[in-house]
């Protein structure tokens, strides 16, 4: 294998990492959006964490098309 190649692996094994990561943390705000815990929560604090999981979406969708 030659030194392109193992870097070329190496980005997308990363790539790989930053999607799954970003999916789980998308899937953790909506799994807590579905808690009472969520409304108790300060109206500014819901808003930082959806626009978050916008953020995180977007993030997710661009790492996943590649």
């Amino acid at each position: 294998m030659d030194i392109n190649t193992a870097l070329l692996e190496a980005h997308e094994a990363d790539r790989e990492e930053a999607h799954e990561s970003a999916s789980e943390a998308l899937h953790a705000i909506e799994a807590l959006q579905c808690t009472d815990t969520w409304m108790e929560l300060p109206l500014a604090v819901q808003r930082q964490l959806s626009a978050a999981h916008a953020t995180l979406g977007a993030l997710s969708h661009g790492l996943a098309e590649g």
